[in-house]
């Protein structure tokens, strides 16, 4: 039995313990629940600050602020929404207008407030809530103004402007109660929300890698799964392989994703390649490249093409050299007939003689 010293262990512990906490994180998967506000007025002031607001559901617009109909206007949910942040419009503009004339910079300089509220879980592939948090940001021109933190449920000043508001806005226990149930049902609407969940279509396919023959370019290929969180990996015989290329996670038209990942690999190695793919939406999954080269085989017809072409023309020379043999000896043979009939046609097939014809 090996026995190993007390160091080696403590190590073995945490690399156990390193290993372990790298595939939770691998496999949880994230979802984001925010409001985002925006203050900005005009150029020359006239017409007064501009307003607008969104709902946003992981990457996708749930929800927008009609200023029209002074109301939030439903998008994209297939269940009931979650009920909108606490603060009027008319608590944000007045806000706006208190930081922006507090400034010393010239009346026509345009300014911005921004707001972010939300929260956000974090679970596990078997839906487990592995994090969660709630925010409630401000920045104002660009900077960060002040934060809720969500664990004291206290304001906390992110610039030395923020101070008196910060005091202000900490006084107010009822409107801290208030946001406090407000974030504590975000938390509970995003974490029993269950969204329409979208399998990915998975596509293994190789093509010849550019500037050397001796090589192939692997690709995995996954595309329409919904929500965006998915990890792939590429392996040969059960070893990760490291990727080349990568796009990331990009949207598709629909509102689903793709993700396309590409590993090089030697042009006679072709057996053991397989995509491991993890998505909430399916078992782990994996999928077997079967060989094949996209432009392998065109490379080779083309080679083949191209060594035809040049037969074609080594046949072609010489046909023509012979054509041009041909009609030389053509000539001279010619030649030679005309000479002979100059010869004959002074012979015109009777028998003359110096005798003349009796009378």
């Amino acid at each position: 039995m090996m026995i190993f010293s007390a160091r080696v262990r403590w190590k073995l512990n945490v690399l156990i313990v390193g290993l372990f906490l790298l595939v939770l994180r691998v496999y949880c998967e994230t979802h984001l629940l925010q409001y985002v506000y925006s203050i900005t007025s005009e150029l020359n002031g006239s017409s007064g600050p501009v307003y607008s607001a969104v709902g946003v559901y992981d990457d996708r617009r749930i929800s927008h602020y009609s200023p029209e109909q002074q109301k939030w206007i439903t998008e994209d949910l297939t269940a009931d929404g979650p009920i909108v942040p606490p603060d009027s419009i008319d608590r944000l503009l007045n806000l706006f207008n208190t930081l922006a004339n507090g400034t010393n910079s010239e009346s026509s300089e345009p300014h911005t407030l921004q707001r972010r509220i939300g929260c956000e879980v974090e679970k596990s592939s078997s839906g487990q809530v592995v994090s969660q948090m709630a925010f409630d940001d401000y920045r104002f021109d660009g900077v960060d103004f002040i934060a809720l933190d969500f664990k004291t449920m206290l304001w906390t000043d992110k610039n030395e402007k923020a101070a008196g508001i910060k005091m202000k806005w900490n006084s107010h226990k009822d409107r801290r109660d208030y946001f406090r149930a407000y974030l504590y049902y975000c938390l509970t609407w995003i974490t029993t929300y269950n969204t329409t969940k979208s399998p990915p279509n998975i596509h293994m396919f190789a093509k010849k890698a550019p500037r050397d023959q001796s090589k192939m370019d692997l690709t995995c290929l996954a595309t329409g799964f919904y929500p965006k969180h998915l990890q792939m990996d590429i392996t040969v015989n059960d070893i990760k392989l490291e990727s080349m290329f990568t796009t990331g996670i990009r949207p598709n038209d629909d509102k689903t994703f793709q993700l396309r990942t590409t590993v090089r690999i030697n042009k006679e190695e072709k057996h053991g390649f397989e995509c491991h793919v993890t998505h909430s939406s399916l078992s782990p999954n994996k999928t077997i490249w079967d060989g094949t080269c996209m432009n392998c085989d065109e490379e080779s017809r083309k080679h083949e093409a191209a060594v035809g072409a040049v037969a074609v023309v080594a046949v072609a020379v010489v046909f023509a050299a012979l054509l041009i043999a041909v009609k030389i000896i053509y000539r001279k043979m010619k030649g030679r007939d005309e000479e002979g009939q100059c010869q004959t046609n002074s012979y015109d097939g009777k028998i003359h003689s110096n005798t003349p014809e009796p009378g």
